[in-house]
């Protein structure tokens, strides 16, 4: 990572330590209409790093939205953001 950028808590630094360093990539999935679970578990087969945005701890609720678009090459151990929003309706 850069100097300034953040690493969510637990996430992935890759060091590179050979004289070729050219950075290894990967490309970022589709995270749409996956939960919290899901989205972790895809981000980490892809060596990626996620960060969460709006409410992931309530029941029913799904990724609508990426920082990084699916299908786009990315460094090993970037960070996405992914937004989420629930999927309960309440009608009163």
């Amino acid at each position: 990572p850069s100097y300034s950028q953040t690493i969510p808590h637990g996430g992935v630094i890759v060091l590179y330590t050979e004289k070729d360093t050219q950075s290894k990539k990967t490309k970022g999935p589709d995270f749409t209409g996956l939960t919290v679970s899901q989205v972790n578990a895809l981000a980490g087969e892809h060596n990626l790093n996620v960060t969460f945005s709006g409410p992931t701890k309530e029941a029913g609720v799904k990724a609508y939205a990426q920082s990084i678009a699916k299908g786009v090459k990315v460094d090993i151990g970037s960070n996405i953001t992914v937004s989420f929003k629930s999927e309960n309706i309440i009608i009163d």
